[in-house]
């Protein structure tokens, strides 16, 4: 299959899990599972010093933590 029109197919070993958004499907005993899928970092849970938000935010945030 290379030797058509100098295109080049690139295999890869095959899957049974994978992350797609905030959603991990897996194929386990041929049925679809599906979990909650979390990014390991969080780094939604930290409001970065370089944003939008008002100044008063930061105080109450580091507060409440």
């Amino acid at each position: 299959m290379n030797n058509y029109h100098d295109l080049e197919w690139i295999f890869s070993p095959l899957y049974y899990k994978v992350n797609f958004l905030d959603i991990t499907i897996a194929l386990q005993d041929q049925k679809i599972h599906t979990t909650l899928y979390k990014k390991p970092e969080n780094v939604y849970l930290y409001i970065p010093p370089n944003s939008s938000h008002p100044p008063g935010i930061f105080l109450d945030y580091y507060m409440a933590t």
